[in-house]
């Protein structure tokens, strides 16, 4: 801020003076300050102006200069008691017949002479400056207002987030383990049919089955029920009860036998 602007606005703050053209020296240096040069409206809230640039006074460590504002003036300038001699007044200093109205000594004034109110006033500067800061604890109050409210929304919006991500993640591992079920029923049911596959083309592929031919056992004749018959010498065994020889039927031995004994009779 340069050195013209702190001037104005020292004056201004002190004695609440300042004129048309300070007024749009501050005014278009507000606009700039906050980046709206062109706007219409933003440089007519004259409390806001104020408050702009006193912020900046404080932060250029000339805050005693706004803050040696007294809240008590003599509004006709000068201002005599009775059965004083001594003359009040609003600047300068101390003399034997003449003091300067601070606060204390306005509002000791104020208790013994109430009507005097007509006499002794508000400060103009010291009401601008009240407004000021008032205005700018109000500002502040809002603000803060407004963090906590966003930090309350953005803590229940933290918190629905924390609950959907959990539920995300629930159901995640849900299908994860659902994946691997069935991987596993997969991997068992290509088993088996990998199994069946194969047993199948076993079963294509092998040669037809030849049935086996029934095997007869044989009859081995028992010794004791075969009876013996001689023919030219030799013996011919006939079983035992099954007739004479003439009678043996059904085997060439027999018809042999059977002829020799025919021959033996002739």
């Amino acid at each position: 801020m340069s050195e013209q602007l702190i001037e104005i606005m020292s004056r201004w703050l002190t004695t609440g003076q300042i004129s048309d053209d300070e007024k749009n020296l501050l005014k278009n240096q507000y606009l700039i300050d906050i980046g709206a040069v062109g706007c219409k409206t933003c440089g007519n809230v004259w409390s806001d102006i104020k408050h702009h640039f006193e912020y900046k006074l404080k932060l250029l460590n000339l805050t005693p200069v706004a803050k040696s504002i007294r809240k008590y003036i003599i509004l006709g300038g000068f201002l005599m008691l009775p059965g004083e001699s001594v003359v009040y007044v609003n600047e300068g200093q101390d003399s034997e017949d003449r003091k300067v109205l601070t606060d204390e000594r306005a509002e000791q004034i104020l208790i013994k002479h109430p009507d005097y109110k007509q006499l002794i006033g508000i400060n103009p500067a010291w009401q601008t400056r009240q407004d000021a800061i008032e205005a700018g604890q109000e500002s502040d109050d809002e603000e803060a207002d407004e963090t906590e409210t966003s930090g309350s929304n953005e803590e229940k919006a933290g918190s629905e987030t924390d609950q959907k991500l959990a539920d995300l993640q629930k159901a995640h591992d849900t299908l994860v383990d659902e994946n691997k079920k069935l991987k596993e029923d997969n991997r068992v049911l290509k088993g088996q049919l990998t199994r069946t596959t194969n047993e199948l083309t076993r079963l294509k592929t092998a040669p037809p089955v030849t049935p086996a031919a029934p095997v007869t056992p044989a009859v081995t004749p028992d010794p004791a029920n075969v009876s013996t018959v001689e023919v030219s010498g030799e013996p011919s065994a006939t079983p035992a009860g099954e007739g004479s020889p003439a009678e043996s039927k059904g085997s060439p031995a027999a018809d042999a036998a059977q002829q020799v004994i025919d021959q033996s009779q002739v």
